[in-house]
């Protein structure tokens, strides 16, 4: 709580208490306070509008369930509490609870994982030029939580990347600091937390970034904004599908949140195995569940920063976790089992071309070794629903005949409102077409294709609707379902379908001894190539057997004829006479690596040996070591003892 909200509570409450004194009627005796309670087990307990049971429910808490109450009333002969209801302000009995002692707990986790280490979270507005990452590994930081990017908090609320991610994860791997990754989160739905996720995981794999932290879901208000507060918005499923996304990639999830997030936004099972990072700036951190990380301050000076920093105390040893593979996930980043191509080694899916929700994307694996960057898998990215810019608008009394799958035309786009409207009306735009007919309708803001549709009609028909599909899918294109009532046909809603998979066949250029092949992956219902995979050469497999060949004339060269094996063909391999290095001319070394082959200390080629044979005896020896030194300092003439030992032999 603020100083200026402390001030207004001050306030209320002085009011109150004159209006008392003065002998004004009060309707019941209230009590300002901030409590937290749990629903008794086997309890449903009914959410009312007002303070009494004279009052329809508007929902309901089940038990065991944590709710932190903000106002007490005793009416009607029951207590009653206040708290917030799905984005608005409600009411329960807390007769039917039990009052929870405040006290934070210290975080449940194992004395060989415990830790105390500072973390600070940093992002582009933490500008690179001005961090001393050695100086602030010396101060005691342990470890990093680097912004990779977020979703914009209005129209068309797009996903950005931080423009100093990988600036800021550079400067702090180099410094030898653990590095995790969060993301401001900005997701009303599923479909759009997966995008999110999504989005981290492709970024993280593209620039090959291993992480030793978690990767964060960072949920909270925009200063004013209070979106994800609105009726309607599970922010339980962003975090969720966010969590399981990024876990499926590889990496630990986790979730970072203020203290009044746990207490009026999320639930206590989304906590439940992931890391908890609780963000409130006082000298403790007031959960009463089991956290990991707490952001104790957005004021905190160390050296290595001019600046103030956000800055966290980290009680888990999510290193030793992540590097041993403790976080219950096989597809560990940066483990063992390396995929090979013949001698390249694959690296993890690099995006090299985003998908759109019109636009096919592209993802490759290339060739990890030094100097290489070999292409050695190109996939294609399928256009998904993950990829639609999504906006929920509202239809009032016109157009309603708009489908979806159908693309808005400018002059429909006119006629649409934003929920951010509905004060004008005094009544949300889904009441109002409940009573005077329309369309309630989302669509993609990049393409303009209209995702779902659901009709109020004005009449009294009951509407059993079945489901029913319009148009199939294919594996270009999405389908069209629709939600008929059985009495009237009638339909109540429809919705656009994800494309099937492409049905793969392959075709392959076969490899051979001297050149790659690759296998193609086609569909076999529209043509599309899904996926080439590069096929190595297999290389030449020679059998130990060579024959010398003798040029009548003397070229400067000599050559060797080798059997392969695996081809079935007889190779030519050519060298300069006297020449064991391949260098195109004889020099002092080449007479040394004779003699150590006349000697028995190494082991030449077949090409190195008959190079080497200077009288074509079948041998490398001393003699030959001597004419090829002979060679290289210009006493014995090539020319003259290729004339003696091979031209005449």
């Amino acid at each position: 709580m603020n100083k200026m909200q402390r001030s207004l509570k001050r306030l209320f409450c002085l009011l109150l208490s004159a209006i008392m004194l003065i002998g004004i009627a009060v309707p019941a005796s209230a009590d300002t306070v901030t409590y937290n309670y749990k629903v008794k087990a086997n309890t449903t307990l009914n959410v009312r509008s007002d303070p009494s049971t004279d009052y329809a429910s508007i929902g309901s808490i089940s038990g065991n369930t944590r709710i932190c109450v903000t106002e007490t009333v005793f009416a009607g002969g029951r207590n009653w509490g206040k708290i917030t209801y799905k984005g608005r302000d409600a009411w329960v009995c807390i007769d039917y609870c039990d009052k929870i002692d405040d006290r934070p707990v210290n975080p449940e986790i194992p004395s060989e994982m415990k830790v105390d280490w500072t973390v600070i979270d940093i992002s582009k507005f933490q500008r690179p030029e001005y961090f001393d990452w050695n100086a602030l590994k010396a101060s005691g930081v342990k470890g990093v939580i680097i912004r990779i990017g977020g979703r914009g908090v209005s129209e068309p609320r797009t996903i950005y990347s931080d423009d100093s991610f990988m600036t800021h994860y550079n400067g702090a791997v180099a410094a030898g600091l653990f590095v995790g990754v969060y993301f401001f989160s900005y997701a009303l739905n599923a479909d759009e937390a997966r995008e999110e996720a999504n989005f981290v995981v492709d970024t993280l794999k593209a620039n090959n970034c291993r992480l030793l932290m978690p990767v964060f879901i960072d949920i909270e208000d925009y200063l004013d904004d209070r979106q994800h507060r609105q009726p309607g918005v599970d922010c339980d499923s962003v975090v969720n599908t966010f969590c399981s996304t990024v876990k499926a990639a590889g990496y630990y999830p986790g979730i970072y949140c203020s203290l009044d997030y746990t207490r009026t936004v999320l639930s206590p099972s989304v906590f439940s195995g992931r890391a908890v990072w609780i963000a409130h700036w006082d000298t403790s951190c007031g959960y009463d569940g089991t956290y990991h990380m707490w952001q104790y301050t957005d004021k905190g000076e160390l050296d290595g920063y001019p600046y103030r920093l956000d800055i966290s105390r980290c009680y888990m040893n999510f290193p030793k976790i992540i590097s041993e593979g403790q976080n219950e996930n096989p597809s560990k980043p940066g483990g063992e089992g390396k995929e090979t191509y013949g001698d390249h080694t694959a690296s993890d899916w690099r995006v090299k071309k985003q998908a759109t929700c019109s636009e096919a994307g592209e993802r490759v694996k290339v060739c990890t070794d030094s100097g290489c960057g070999k292409t050695l898998v190109t996939e294609v990215i399928q256009p998904s629903f993950s990829s639609h810019s999504r906006s929920t608008q509202f239809v009032s009394l016109v157009d309603t005949d708009i489908k979806a799958g159908d693309r808005l035309s400018s002059s429909q786009k006119s006629y649409l409102h934003s929920a951010s409207e509905k004060s004008v009306y005094g009544i949300t735009y889904a009441e109002a077409c409940e009573t005077s007919g329309g369309v309630k309708l989302t669509y993609c803001k990049n393409c303009k294709t209209v995702m779902t549709v659901s009709y109020y009609y004005k009449d009294t028909c009951a509407h059993t609707s079945v489901k029913k599909t319009e148009i199939l899918p294919s594996c270009t294109k999405s389908g069209v379902e629709t939600d008929t009532c059985v009495s009237c046909g009638k339909i109540s809603a429809t919705r656009i379908t994800s494309p099937i998979s492409h049905n793969t066949n392959n075709t392959a250029t076969t490899a051979t001894c001297a050149s790659d092949g690759e296998k193609t992956f086609s569909c076999s219902t529209c043509g599309k190539t899904v996926r080439t995979e590069y096929a190595p050469k297999t290389y030449h497999n020679f059998d130990g057997k060579y024959n010398p060949i003798r040029p009548n004339e003397y070229d400067g060269t000599v050559s060797v004829q080798v059997w392969c094996k695996t081809c079935s063909q007889n190779i030519v391999f050519t060298t300069v006479y006297g020449d064991t290095e391949s260098k195109e001319s004889v020099a002092v070394s080449d007479a040394r690596n004779a003699l150590r082959s006349a000697v028995g200390l190494d082991t030449m080629t077949p090409l190195q040996a008959v190079a080497a044979d200077i009288d074509m005896s079948g041998d490398v020896t001393v003699t030959d070591a001597r004419y090829i030194l002979r060679i290289a300092v210009d006493l014995d003439d090539p020319v003259a003892l290729y004339d003696k030992f091979i031209k005449n032999a």
